[in-house]
Parts: structure tokens; sequence; C-alpha cells
């Protein structure tokens, strides 16, 4: 069965567009076609992806930065200057001082990543978040049922990093890191024709949580979803980070960032809980408002 493209409302301009698919064709066949179901399984371990992430940190990658910009139409003016020696270095790069400027608001939760986001108001440790047909529950995504009680109906915010947005992820408040843990899986592709076909990839994909004891909003739980291809997720460590500081980044691939609260502690904004009702995405950029006590 082929699946539609998804739709994504840019929050900003307040207009709702179809997304472009990096390699549709290829990732149609990888998953929509049972030969190409077959070829995917040498790609979801780490070894495959990390084999095939490993080319983009060849200095023969470069040559792929100029096709990559035009097809998207990113503002490479918005980002500090290259050159950029390899596409892992140009898929990581950070934003010039002052462009992404988190609110100033103590109230206000700014966004700490760049994507399409999806957001919940109340969640319960079993209850289904339907994430693009996804079978997530809190005990599925963070391995561990005490862990997901602390978060059991409250708030939950999910940002899908698309190949050519900001790859970089950041704290949504300062406050003291409690925990730290890997949960090892596979890396299938986030890609939204990924997500559509192949059941569970949130839950079986190689994530990292950190739980944070945040300043503003309680409990914080931050979840980094790997992906198919992702040659790495890169975690900084601080125990003690300020608001807005970087906490990480992904290397090349779709990628996934999931915030969960506990519950009363924060509402997410009503307009991501509206367009998410409706099945659609919303665009937000990094430090935008998109949730608050």
């Amino acid at each position: 069965m082929t699946t539609a493209r998804p739709l994504i409302r840019d929050r900003r301009t307040g207009t709702v567009h179809e997304e472009a698919v990096l390699d549709e064709g290829k990732m149609r066949w990888l998953y929509e076609h049972w030969a190409g179901r077959l070829v995917r399984q040498l790609f979801v371990g780490r070894l495959g992806s990390r084999l095939y992430a490993a080319q983009f940190d060849t200095r023969g990658s470069a040559h792929r930065i100029p096709g990559f910009i035009a097809r998207f139409g990113i503002d490479t003016a918005a980002f500090e200057p290259g050159p950029y020696p390899t596409f892992n270095a140009f898929f990581a790069r950070r934003f010039r001082a002052g462009v992404r400027p988190f609110d100033a608001g103590t109230a206000v939760m700014s966004a700490g990543a760049e994507g399409c986001y999806q957001a919940w108001q109340t969640i319960g440790p079993d209850q289904r978040i339907p994430v693009k047909g996804q079978d997530l529950t809190l005990s599925a995504l963070l391995d561990d049922p005490a862990l997901a009680e602390s978060f059991a109906g409250g708030p939950a915010i999910v940002a899908r990093l698309r190949p050519h947005d900001y790859h970089r992820f950041h704290f949504v408040d300062g406050g003291e890191v409690q925990r730290q843990l890997r949960i090892a899986g596979v890396l299938e592709s986030v890609n939204p024709i990924a997500l559509q076909a192949a059941p569970h990839v949130f839950v079986r994909n190689e994530r990292h949580v950190t739980v944070q004891h945040s300043e503003q909003f309680g409990l914080l739980a931050y979840v980094e979803i790997g992906a198919m291809k992702v040659g790495k997720i890169i975690q900084h460590d601080d125990t003690r980070p300020r608001r807005g500081q970087e906490k990480g980044y992904f290397l090349y691939g779709g990628s996934t960032v999931v915030l969960l609260g506990q519950a009363g502690a924060w509402t997410p904004d009503a307009d991501l809980l509206q367009w998410t009702q409706k099945g659609i995405e919303s665009f937000v950029r990094l430090g935008e408002p998109i949730a608050g006590r």
C-alpha cells in the first residue's frame, strides 16, 4: 500500500504543505516493496547504519553539500559560516549567535529542537500515542515502568527532525540532570513513509534518555531517538545545564526528540494540541514558545 506524503503546517506563516521526502523513491522501495523490506534488514542494525554513515565523515562527502542546500532551500546565512570539510560537519551546523533566541519569560517553555512537532496534554504509562500511526507508550519508550509512572498523566511533545533541519538539540530549562541512560536498539528510519509502514519504530530504535529536575517545569525526560543512517547521537556531559544550552546533536539522518513532563506541571500550546488532533505536524523553530505553566 502506498502511503501519502505528510502535511506540515509552518507555524510562523500558517501555510500547510506536503513534506518533501528525502530519497522518497528509495524509502518507498525499502518500506513498501517486499524485496526492499528484505534489504532493509541490512541497515536497521547499528553496524549497518554506522558503516553507511561513515561515508559522510570523509572529505569526499563535502561535494554533496551544494546540491542538498539547493534542493531544500536552506538559508545558509542563518548558520555559522563554513567551509565544511565533510557532509556531517555541515549536517551538524550551528546557528549564528542570536538567530534563534529563547523566550525570556520563565513561565514560557521554548522549543529545544527545530522540526515538526506534535503535542499531547496528558498521557498514561500504557496510553497509546498516535505518532504517525506508531504504537508509542511511555513504558515502552522509556523501557522502565517505574520511570514511566513519574510521567503518567503528564504532557508529551514530539519533534521530528527531517534531514534538512537543524540537528542540534537543547535543554528547555536549567536545572540538575539526575539520570542518563542509553537504550540499545535497531535503527529504523523515522522518515514519514517508514513511520506509517513499519510499526513500533520509536520503541525499537536506539534512544538516549535524560531526566532533569528543571527550575521552572518540574521533572522532565528528554528522549533522543536514533534512526537509519544516523552515525551517532552525541551527548554533551553537563550535570547542571542552563536554559537553552546545547544538549547534543545527531549526525547524518532524520531523527526525533521526545519531551515528557509531570502531570499538571506545564501545558503545550493550544495550537500544537489542536493541529496534532488533526493529524498534521507543525514546523517549529528553535527557541519559539511551545508550552507554559
